[in-house]
């Protein structure tokens, strides 16, 4: 029986992203508690979200949609690819645009 090798990485970049990324002292509390997100989703966001600069200097911002419980959700990832350190990530609830 073949079977293929199944990877929760979109690309070898995210792989190496999630392999060598660091947190922050506070986003590491985030990461041990109750609101852990997986290394790949923080890595996959880095390669594929949406860029935008933020205000800590050379920090970016990075946001994609999530699913958790099949519920959409907005998740953010602040990161410097220079130290390669994640300062903060965060999900919320995808708002619902008025009609």
């Amino acid at each position: 029986m073949l079977c293929e090798k199944i990877s929760i990485y979109k690309t070898s970049k995210a792989k190496n992203i999630a392999k060598k990324f660091k947190y922050d002292s506070k986003a590491y509390e985030h990461a041990s508690t109750n609101r852990y997100v997986p290394r790949h989703i923080i890595a996959n966001t880095i390669v594929y979200g949406k860029k935008e600069k933020d205000g800590a200097k050379g920090y970016n911002k990075y946001t994609t949609t999530i699913y958790k419980n099949n519920v959409p959700r907005n998740f953010k990832v602040v990161y410097n690819p220079k130290t390669k350190k994640v300062r903060h990530y965060h999900y919320s609830d995808k708002k619902k645009k008025k009609k």
